[in-house]
């Protein structure tokens, strides 16, 4: 029997033990947090990157540069995110971040940056700020993500609304690099614009003839054909890259539609979950209602109204599907399982939860806002 053959014979019943034992999948898992006290780039599948620096864009979005172990990340594509492990309080948490370096900046110097919003009530991003000091460690996946160029020839329109800058400001810096971007146009909306932040990366972008416009949302609205008009080319003769919450890409993709870019040429990241209803044909999105609840396993996708106070468990049986459950009052766990994104509130607790991937209890989570399952 080969080297191979006999560690796939072995590693189902090993697997087995380990999570008999110490309740983890592998005894690896079970020995890193002893081992990360004395090497603390020990972990059992990320790679360790070394903490550089901590700068602040603004007042809630914060750069974080860090220096991937060269000999086991691979470089990213422009547009790209990681998944970041932080232990926080006892427990491993994973969120995923774009970004918002370019690909050319990790071959020179083998660095990337991750430029990071903090989320009011999340667990990650208020620890992170405090506690990535310069010098320690934290542990990073390898790039992923299909938000990339299409390395076609042709004028490039990004359209960005708050942190949906980070991954198209590397898509523009790549491209600066290259010297292949003097027929882009960015148009970056955000709620104030005097606080968007990247003050170095615009300027430098702007030298090399980017066309870069920054709107301010409570004056100038959101994207709207009059948007279009004003650009240096045609519309059709744009490709296009959205990035921002998902309600502003519906809107954006049916706008550019209508004006004539063809839905192959739009490329697109939500972050967060699309609401899946038709909205409003002028683009304005700012009535919309209502959450969309997105269950991954079983490929279904319900809309729910923003007064709606059924639990996720009623919903999810609403929708003929099964979950396990018992008490129905919080007690028994019998119904919990892995949130893949969105806010929901814990009706025990009266608490809401921060936007990553995390274990709940289906019969006592209302969702406060669009929700991932992994039923």
């Amino acid at each position: 029997m080969s080297n191979v053959r006999k560690m796939a014979h072995w590693s189902a019943p090993l697997s087995k033990l380990a999570h008999w034992l110490t309740n983890e999948d592998s005894f690896s898992n079970y020995l890193y947090p002893i081992a990360s006290i004395f090497r603390p780039q020990t972990h059992p599948d990320l790679i360790p990157a070394k903490v550089i620096s901590l700068v602040w864009q603004n007042k809630n979005i914060y750069t974080l540069t860090l220096k991937p172990k060269r000999s086991q990340f691979r470089n990213f594509l422009a547009g790209q995110f990681v998944l970041l492990e932080t232990e926080v309080n006892g427990r491993r948490l994973q969120r995923s971040f774009s970004i918002s370096s370019e690909p050319d900046a990790y071959e020179r110097h083998g660095i990337i940056q991750l430029s990071i919003r903090v989320q009011e009530h999340g667990k990650v991003t208020p620890w992170l700020c405090r506690n990535a000091v310069e010098g320690s460690y934290l542990h990073i996946s390898q790039a992923q993500g299909a938000f990339t160029d299409s390395k076609r020839i042709a004028p490039k329109l990004y359209i960005a609304a708050g942190s949906g800058i980070t991954p198209v400001l590397s898509m523009l810096l790549q491209a600066h690099d290259k010297h292949d971007q003097n027929q882009s146009s960015l148009l970056y909306f955000v709620r104030d614009s005097s606080d968007t932040g990247f003050g170095s990366e615009f300027k430098r972008l702007r030298e090399q003839g980017v066309d870069i416009r920054i709107f301010s949302t409570p004056e100038s609205g959101y994207f709207t054909e009059q948007h279009l008009q004003s650009l240096p080319h045609k519309a059709e003769c744009y490709e296009a890259y959205i990035c921002g919450p998902g309600t502003m890409i519906e809107s954006c993709k049916n706008v550019l539609t209508r004006s004539g870019i063809d839905e192959q040429d739009i490329y697109f990241e939500y972050f967060g979950f699309p609401f899946t209803h038709t909205l409003q044909e002028t683009g304005d999105t700012s009535s919309v209602e209502g959450h969309a609840i997105s269950f991954k396993r079983s490929g279904r996708q319900v809309h729910c109204q923003k007064n709606d106070n059924r639990t996720l468990l009623q919903i999810a049986e609403n929708e003929a599907l099964s979950p396990l459950s018992g008490c129905r009052i919080g007690v028994c766990h019998q119904c919990a399982c892995k949130k893949i994104s969105g806010r929901i509130k814990n009706l025990r607790t009266n608490t809401i939860s921060d936007s990553g991937p995390e274990e709940i209890q289906l019969c006592i989570s209302q969702p406060v806002e669009d929700v991932a399952l992994e039923i």
